[in-house]
């Protein structure tokens, strides 16, 4: 196959990809006349101070299919108001992740992590994990998809100049080569800004004492117990077991049933 079809294969390939993408992410449930009035009973319930209530109201609503950075962030409120500290940091972690630049969010996120009991000492990611994540963080998968598909266009646009009108459009390959890297480049980032959308790699421990241990095994060594709200790592799956990193960065295993997915 010759060097230029070759290259218009990538292209399609790659902007198809883009495309269904974009046509995929944020898919949202309608928001049905059911939906509205379990969300305004569940506000109602928690104006009223009647928390046990309104979590079973806001727990509806996201097993329903509904799934917003509100919910989460009320129904951690409402947790943290029960004093159920893995559930405030589960949901506020679940908010954060939906809508990572809110300071409400992230606050009230410090403050249900001070609650918890003999914490372990965190130690931040080093500085490329720190970048990537600021860089994967700085713009929305939609607006990434945007950038693709104008550059996209841009790569149709040299395309054209340089097949029709090759006399007036000078330095076609130059321009060629810039528009498919902005392309590519793009592409790439609106896929691994869905897919960490999709997949924070985190969870939650949520009930005090959890065993921490050497291997996926129950008879394993057990290294420590960890507090209820510990935000782990999970690196991988084994079993009913997870291989977690914890917030000091040693590793080991936890039940898969006392943590809670982010």
């Amino acid at each position: 196959m010759p060097a230029n079809q070759r290259l218009t294969t990538s292209i399609f390939r790659t902007t198809a990809a883009i495309i269904l993408l974009f046509l995929l992410h944020n898919i949202t449930y309608a928001v049905t006349t059911d939906n509205k009035s379990l969300w305004q009973t569940a506000n109602t319930l928690y104006a009223h101070k009647q928390y046990d209530s309104a979590a079973v109201y806001y727990e509806k609503l996201l097993s329903g299919g509904v799934n917003n950075a509100d919910i989460h962030y009320n129904l951690g409120n409402t947790y943290y108001r029960l004093n159920k500290v893995g559930g405030a940091i589960l949901h506020y972690e679940k908010a954060l992740h939906l809508d990572p630049h809110s300071k409400q969010v992230s606050d009230n996120l410090a403050l249900a992590k001070g609650r918890v009991l003999n914490p372990l000492p965190e130690f931040p990611p080093i500085f490329f994990i720190r970048w990537w994540n600021g860089l994967v963080q700085s713009l929305s998968p939609d607006v990434w998809a945007w950038l693709s598909l104008l550059a996209f266009c841009a790569v149709l646009t040299v395309i054209y100049f340089a097949r029709v009108r090759k006399e007036q459009f000078s330095h076609s390959g130059r321009w060629l080569s810039v528009s498919v890297v902005t392309l590519l480049v793009c592409g790439c980032m609106a896929f691994f800004t869905y897919d960490a959308r999709q997949h924070s790699g985190k969870a939650v421990v949520m009930q005090a004492g959890i065993s921490f241990f050497e291997g996926p095994q129950s008879n394993s060594k057990v290294l420590g117990t960890l507090p209820e709200g510990t935000v782990v790592q999970i690196n991988q799956e084994e079993g009913n077991y997870y291989n977690v990193k914890l917030p000091n960065g040693r590793e080991g295993w936890i039940a898969a049933q006392d943590l809670s997915k982010v």
